[in-house]
């Protein structure tokens, strides 16, 4: 009978520190995230987006950031409030997600229930206070036009070729002869934030030549001062790039502000290079 104790006793210990070791599984239930939808209102520019991310809360409790399209599954299960805020690449850089802050987040209620499956389909628009100080559709005319290289042949043009979409998009042609562009989009800007507020400047591009965009500051009587910040590299394939103004705008308080842009002809190019930009838009709080 002691015998027999000790053997009940051991099996049953045994099954109990098997447990304990390995512990029954939790099912989840599971998340899925389409791409977003985006609109807009009369004077926003183009609906076009690159919203490539997904940043998730549930519940305030952060699950991750994740390329869109998504499937994850979800070990939190029940009722609750799922938020989807829209990531994007700043300044074109894959290794720099972030949320975008002029966009809405989406939110939805949701219930997860062991193995089945809750689909969101994410919709966003600009948030209801942004201001929008400058929109260029290169549609037959483009603010493109700051003499900033002292060669009027260098300039953007507006060709109906190529556009991104709509009618025209803006162009720049550069060969051995005309190697070098420094242009800028035509308005003084006195009020842009300077106090660490965001400011985004988007814009759809491509072509065969790398270019940069900057700020031209200008104080007084004094000589303007130039910074080019952000090299932006050559893409076959139209692409949309966000770029994030708040830093520059930060290093120092100056009476007005210019956009610039500049590119250098390549010659492994060929006897010309181009770039077609469409769809610029300037924007803060």
């Amino acid at each position: 009978m002691k015998a027999l104790i000790i053997l009940i006793c051991t099996v049953f210990l045994g099954f109990s520190s098997c447990d304990i070791i390995n512990p029954s599984e939790e099912i989840p239930a599971y998340l899925e995230v389409n791409s977003f939808t985006f609109t807009g209102l009369s004077g926003e520019g183009t609906l076009e987006h690159d919203i490539r991310d997904a940043w998730l809360v549930l519940d305030n409790n952060s699950l991750g950031v994740f390329e869109l399209p998504l499937r994850i599954p979800i070990l939190d299960l029940g009722e609750g409030s799922l938020t989807v805020f829209p990531g994007i690449r700043e300044n074109g850089i894959n290794t720099n997600p972030q949320i975008n802050p002029f966009m809405k987040p989406f939110i939805v209620d949701v219930n997860f229930i062991e193995t089945e499956t809750v689909v969101v389909n994410p919709s966003t628009s600009y948030e209801s206070d942004v201001k929008f100080r400058a929109l260029d559709e290169f549609e037959g005319v483009t603010q493109f036009n700051l003499e900033e290289d002292g060669n009027d042949s260098t300039k953007v043009l507006i060709t109906f070729n190529e556009p991104f979409e709509g009618g025209g998009s803006g162009v720049i042609s550069l060969n051995d002869t005309l190697s070098i562009i420094e242009t800028g989009l035509n308005i003084l800007f006195s009020d842009l934030p300077t106090d660490g507020k965001q400011v985004y400047l988007e814009l759809h591009y491509k072509g065969n030549i790398d270019f940069n965009i900057g700020l031209k500051r200008q104080q007084g009587i004094s000589l303007p001062s130039k910074d080019y910040f952000i090299g932006v590299i050559a893409e076959e394939q139209w692409k949309k790039i966000y770029i994030n103004l708040r830093d520059p705008l930060s290093t120092g308080n100056f009476d007005a502000y210019q956009i610039l842009l500049a590119a250098l002809h390549n010659p492994v190019n060929g006897s010309e290079s181009q770039l077609f930009l469409d769809n610029f838009k300037l924007m803060h709080y």
